[in-house]
C-alpha cells in the first residue's frame, strides 16, 4: 500500500512538471492573472508552474508518510517542509492571485461573471481549509508519529483526493479549450470533489481531541490566513 500511496502522487508530480514542458507558449504574467477560473481566456503558464508547487507538497506528504524514517534522517529537509514550506519553497514558484481573477472583468463573460465570482470564493475558502488540515495539520502528526494506524484509510482517501485535486485541472481545461465541456461544467467538475474532502476531515475528528495543541495550533493559523 505505501508503494501505491507515493507512486500516486509521484505521477501527479511528474504530470505537473511534464505540463510545464509541454505548454510554454502559455503567457506568463509574473502571477497577475491566473487564467484557471475564467470563460474567455486560456490559463497562464505561471498558474501551471504553480501547480507543481501544490503537487510537490502532496508528493512530499505522500512520501513521508509512507516513509517517514527518509525524512527523519535529515532534520534540516523534514523540518522545512512540515513547518515551513511556504517560506523556503513557495517563493520559488508564481504566485497567482485569486483577488486578480475576481477583480478582472476581461477574464469573465457577462453571463458567466456572477457563477465564476461565486466559484472563486468557494475555492479560495476551501484552499485556505486544505492548506492548513490536509497540508500542515496532517504533517504534524505525522511528524509527531501521532497519527494511528487505524486512520490508514482516511489518509489514503485523502491523499487520492489531493491527487485528484492537483491533476484534474489541467485535463479538465483542456477539455473546456477545445469546446468538449462548456467553462461552468468544468468548473463544477473541479469544486464538487471539495465536499469530499471536508467528509475526510471528519474523519479525523477524534485526533482533534486527543492532540489539542496541534489542532489549535493549525486552527489559528488557518484563522490569520483568513484575516
Amino acid at each position: 500500500h505505501r508503494a501505491l500511496v507515493v507512486s500516486l502522487a509521484a505521477n501527479g508530480f511528474l504530470q505537473a512538471v511534464i505540463a510545464t514542458c509541454t505548454f510554454t507558449f502559455l503567457p506568463k504574467t509574473q502571477g497577475k492573472v491566473q487564467g484557471y477560473y475564467t470563460d474567455k481566456r486560456t490559463m497562464s503558464y505561471d498558474f501551471i508552474m504553480e501547480n507543481v508547487y501544490f503537487s510537490g507538497l502532496l508528493f512530499f506528504q505522500a512520501a513521508y508518510y509512507a516513509y517517514p524514517s527518509f525524512f527523519q534522517a535529515i532534520p534540516p529537509i523534514e523540518a522545512s517542509l512540515v513547518f515551513f514550506p511556504y517560506y523556503v519553497y513557495r517563493p520559488l514558484f508564481p504566485k497567482t492571485s485569486f483577488r486578480g481573477s475576481l477583480n478582472n472583468d476581461k477574464e469573465k463573460s457577462e453571463k458567466n461573471r456572477v457563477f465564476m465570482n461565486i466559484n472563486i470564493y468557494f475555492i479560495k475558502f476551501f484552499y485556505v481549509c486544505a492548506k492548513h488540515v490536509s497540508g500542515f495539520y496532517v504533517n504534524y502528526l505525522i511528524f509527531l508519529n501521532a497519527l494511528p494506524a487505524s486512520h490508514s484509510g482516511p489518509m489514503r482517501y485523502l491523499l487520492l483526493l489531493g491527487g485528484w485535486g492537483t491533476t484534474i485541472s489541467m485535463f479538465l481545461h483542456t477539455l473546456k479549450f477545445k469546446s468538449y465541456i462548456g467553462p461552468r461544467t468544468a468548473m463544477l467538475f473541479y469544486t464538487g470533489s471539495f465536499p469530499l474532502f471536508y467528509v475526510a476531515y471528519s474523519m479525523l475528528w477524534d485526533l482533534v481531541w486527543a492532540h489539542p495543541t496541534v489542532s489549535a495550533l493549525c486552527v489559528g493559523g488557518m484563522f490569520l490566513n483568513f484575516a
